[in-house]
């Protein structure tokens, strides 16, 4: 295929006349790079969704041990998980 075919049939956003196995390697190269730092970038944000989650836990966690009347659900939780498999799904 030579260059002016591409685009004859259909309009390309992009024009890529390369050895497919080339490019598929520095493709997957230049991802990888970009994997670190989308990771870098996204780091502040995933250390606030653990915050977050911690500060859930910490106020929903005391509400598994009450024994009230009425049964709070945190507490049937408990109670269920106790007689069902450790892989069991609430």
């Amino acid at each position: 295929m030579t260059y002016a075919e591409i685009g004859h049939n259909y309009i390309s956003t992009l024009d890529i006349i390369d050895d497919a196995r080339t490019f598929l390697r520095q493709l997957l190269a230049e991802l990888d790079g970009r994997e670190t730092m989308l990771e870098r970038r996204t780091a502040a944000w995933l250390q606030d969704i653990a915050g977050w989650r911690r500060e859930w836990h910490d106020f929903t966690a005391p509400n598994f041990q009450i024994h009230t009347s009425p049964r709070r659900p945190e507490r049937i939780v408990v109670n269920c998980r106790a007689g069902l498999p450790d892989d069991a799904i609430i």
